[in-house]
């Protein structure tokens, strides 16, 4: 068990404390690895400090540090490297990206110490928790901005068998231009036990009973966010007490829109309080199916508006030099044979210069993402914008392999294409002209099972 477990036996509840003082000293003006200088200290606490720096190799970073005294306890070193392999692993626009990470040796009033540390991208907006104030609730657009990135992020995340473990207001950063990257995580997708670790306002119950996390988990705790977020409290308090978390459990959180109506913060439409309340659902079954359909549903319901009737629910991405008659014919198919509306771009040329906003609006307002897929479709950079844009939306995607078409051939870092690929997807013997129309419905099985799961 780490230190800040808790046990109880009986009416007594034991924790577990360092009988010394954890926290590093001031280690402002010191070099680590040769390499980076220590700058201003960011944060603290007994476990770890985080710094600005200079890389004498360019460009400033933020460094994390380990305590020194953990370092002798089993368990601590193996967690905060765990922490730097998975995020070397994990590429993402809203992922904050690990540099380097190693074990530095520095001397303090003549002491030698030997300190684990992480370099990562250094984010000049804080954090969300030095923007948490009692007083002063956050702009619904900047709400829908950050739960939108986030939830991008762990989706991404979770489509890599990565979960985050450890989602908490400081795990959240910024960049200069308001826009939110996670930061912190901490296990792999894997089943059995683990330790009992992570702030207890966020942690979902199954990790309060030393379960491994789950992608479910990480749900929870980004809805537990979201309620802070826009209610101005946490959904539940008092949750290191075994008996407060179980009666806290069992009730389930006040109604959102009631606790931000008792804070005198904005009003917004009571249907996000069940959005929210399925999110933050004991039961890890009764959660939204993924992270993306539960931020579909947060934005709807806090918008106070549900998807337009008038927007197609596919998008159906294409080049257009080599698949126009395909995405003609398909668009036809779907609307004159099974009634289902697409968005299809006809005006554009791939050699544009700008991408559209209104391609961005109605890849954001769609249900499916297709796209056709022919030899060297993936060299567009149109295309690969639209799916970019998809991949960011957190839209589901359907890949439409065209004749000639080989996945296997494709090796791109781009993490959009990636996620594309991943989709299963449905093939089109277009030069050939055989089999098409039972290409076609087994598209519009793809899209109706999606639709169906989405709604």
């Amino acid at each position: 068990m780490f230190f800040g477990a808790s046990i109880r036996i009986g009416n007594t509840v034991f924790t577990f404390r360092h009988a010394l003082d954890t926290t590093l000293p001031d280690l402002t003006g010191h070099t680590i690895a040769s390499r980076y200088n220590l700058g201003t200290c960011l944060r603290s606490s007994a476990k770890s400090a985080v710094y600005s720096a200079d890389d004498t190799r360019g460009g400033k970073v933020a460094i994390k540090l380990l305590s020194a005294e953990l370092t002798n306890y089993a368990g601590y070193c193996e967690d905060f490297e765990r922490e730097a392999r998975i995020a070397q692993q994990l590429q993402h626009p809203h992922i904050c990206s690990v540099r380097d990470y190693g074990t530095a040796e520095i001397t303090v009033e003549g002491k030698s110490l030997r300190i684990p540390y992480l370099c990562s991208t250094l984010m000049d907006g804080g954090n969300l928790a030095d923007r948490l104030l009692p007083t002063q609730p956050i702009a619904r657009n900047l709400i829908v901005k950050w739960m939108q990135q986030l939830s991008s992020a762990l989706t991404y995340a979770h489509r890599q068998n990565m979960v985050h473990g450890n989602l908490k207001p400081t795990a959240v950063c910024f960049d200069a231009e308001e826009n939110a990257y996670l930061t912190d995580f901490v296990s792999s997708v894997s089943a059995g036990r683990s330790p009992v670790t992570g702030v207890p306002a966020f942690m979902a119950p199954e990790q309060w009973d030393a379960e491994s996390a789950t992608a479910s988990s990480d749900q929870f705790a980004l809805a537990a966010l979201a309620y802070l977020l826009v209610t101005g409290s946490r959904p539940f308090h008092g949750q290191n007490d075994p008996q407060q978390r179980a009666r806290n459990f069992l009730r389930g959180p006040t109604k959102a829109h009631e606790e931000a109506k008792r804070n005198r913060w904005p009003d917004f439409p009571a249907p996000l309080s069940n959005v929210l309340e399925r999110g933050l659902a004991t039961d890890p079954q009764k959660r939204f199916e993924s992270m993306e359909i539960f931020f579909k549903a947060f934005d709807s319901s806090l918008n106070g508006k549900l998807r337009s009737d008038n927007a197609p629910p596919v998008f159906l991405s294409y080049n257009r030099e080599k698949s126009s008659m395909a995405a003609r014919f398909i668009s036809d198919k779907l609307k004159d044979s099974y009634g289902i509306a697409t968005f299809v771009d006809t005006k554009r040329l791939d050699g544009a210069v700008r991408f559209p906003e209104k391609l961005l609006r109605a890849i954001q307002d769609c249900e499916v993402f297709v796209c056709l897929l022919a030899p060297g479709t993936l060299e567009s950079r149109w295309v690969r914008e639209e799916i970019g844009a998809a991949y960011q939306f957190g839209r589901p995607m359907i890949p439409v392999f065209q004749e000639g078409f080989e996945r296997e051939n494709i090796a791109s870092d781009d993490p959009a294409v990636k996620a594309l690929l991943d989709y299963d997807a449905i093939l089109l013997l277009d030069q050939q002209n055989v089999y098409v129309d039972h290409a076609i419905a087994d598209l519009v099985q793809l899209v109706k099972q999606t639709l169906a799961t989405s709604n």
